[in-house]
């Protein structure tokens, strides 16, 4: 499939698919799941190890730049963030608990399906989603319910997901 990624996990191999959302290209969390649960979707991908991590932003960026480049008011380039499967509840602990059964605990030592994202909090309101940037390393946190990350520099423009392979 165009712009998939190819991951090891593991002894497993899965095929990880950035997809855009629809102009006006953002959306929030249950659109994001929405979004990678059609065209051989098998759900949104959580981030297995720092390298799935970094090889995502590579993809996102390469495949998507120009079509997502979109300006705010200011002129200032938006920044593509994008959605990845992660539940981070409704305080302030930086964990996140991933429905991806082959997510690794390699962002620190707890249960499997849970991972570290960071201590900032950006969008409105809990309960918290996990997105990442396409400019930063790490996991982030937004309101589940947000378009945007940061306020006017930023807006959720699509969702990383897990594909069958054609």
């Amino acid at each position: 499939m165009e712009g998939s990624i190819l991951s090891i996990r593991g002894d497993e191999s899965v095929c990880i698919t950035p997809r855009l959302f629809d102009s006006p290209y953002k959306g929030n969390y249950a659109l994001a799941e929405k979004l990678c649960s059609t065209d051989n979707g098998l759900g949104l991908a959580g981030v297995y190890s720092e390298d799935e991590e970094y090889n995502i932003r590579v993809q996102w960026n390469t495949t998507w730049e120009a079509v997502t480049s979109i300006q705010n008011d200011n002129g200032k380039i938006l920044t593509n963030d994008v959605w990845v499967n992660g539940d981070c509840g409704n305080s302030n602990i930086n964990e996140c608990v991933s429905t991806d059964s082959m997510v690794n605990t390699s962002f620190n030592q707890s249960p499997q399906t849970r991972y570290q994202a960071t201590e900032k909090l950006y969008g409105e309101g809990s309960p918290y989603c996990a997105f990442l940037s396409p400019v930063a390393p790490f996991v982030f946190r937004s309101g589940c319910n947000s378009t945007s990350a940061y306020a006017d520099s930023g807006l959720m423009r699509g969702a990383v997901c897990l594909t069958q392979p054609l």
